[in-house]
């Protein structure tokens, strides 16, 4: 799935004005193995647990990435990549 522009800048400000103060009570990490395998996901997904009990101070877009910046000085990326393969279309 690929997200443009536009999308990122509305799913950031909505983002932002829903979610600054929320806790995160826990994480769950189900399906990361080929994330992993390609370089898409730490190695070491405990790290993902220092996230709990921390809380969200902002959202913001810049290009195909939404930042959650995090207290406990930490910051989530989410990336909304798509790998075309335009091989087959020359």
């Amino acid at each position: 799935m690929s997200i443009e522009l536009p999308e990122i800048e509305i799913l950031s400000k909505q983002m932002n004005e829903a979610l600054p103060s929320k806790k995160v009570k826990s994480i769950i990490i189900d399906n990361y193995d080929k994330l992993q395998k390609i370089g898409f996901f730490n190695k070491d997904i405990t790290i993902y647990d220092e996230l709990s009990g921390g809380s969200i101070e902002s959202v913001s877009g810049r290009g195909t990435v939404i930042r959650v910046k995090m207290s406990k000085k930490m910051n989530l990326l989410l990336s909304f990549l798509h790998v075309r393969n335009d091989i087959e279309n020359r």
